[in-house]
């Protein structure tokens, strides 16, 4: 469940972001870096994840995602109420950021968790 919630952290964006960001006159390439960005950093943090969790510990890292991810979900729904478009700008870029710093940790930390028990299911 928390895989399939996780994946759609990057859909969730889709049916207001791109409109509310048009109407403020915000460009297209502007509109479309904040689609990726969180791709990216999601790419390029999974390794530091995957170092950070022996030290941290894979729960904990783990539930310390689950509560990133939940929370900029909901700051992500605020957005709207930015009146200021570089203010509105910056904090989805900031917001969707941090959103994969949270996904990045569950999705590492998950597929850690999961292995050994699809492994011995498996074997």
């Amino acid at each position: 469940m928390v895989a399939v919630m996780d994946g759609s952290l990057i859909a969730i964006m889709i049916p207001f972001f791109p409109v509310e960001a048009a109407s403020r006159g915000v460009s297209q390439a502007a509109i479309s870096g904040v689609f990726s960005c969180y791709a990216v950093a999601k790419m390029m943090l999974s390794p530091l994840v995957g170092r950070l969790a022996p030290k941290i510990g894979i729960s904990r890292l783990y539930n310390i995602g689950l509560a990133l991810a939940g929370v900029t979900t909901l700051l992500y729904g605020l957005l709207n109420r930015i009146d200021d478009t570089q203010t509105f700008m910056g904090a989805a870029f900031a917001v969707r950021l941090v959103e994969a710093v949270g996904s990045a940790a569950i999705s590492t930390c998950g597929y850690t968790i999961a292995a050994p028990v699809v492994s011995s299911a498996v074997g």
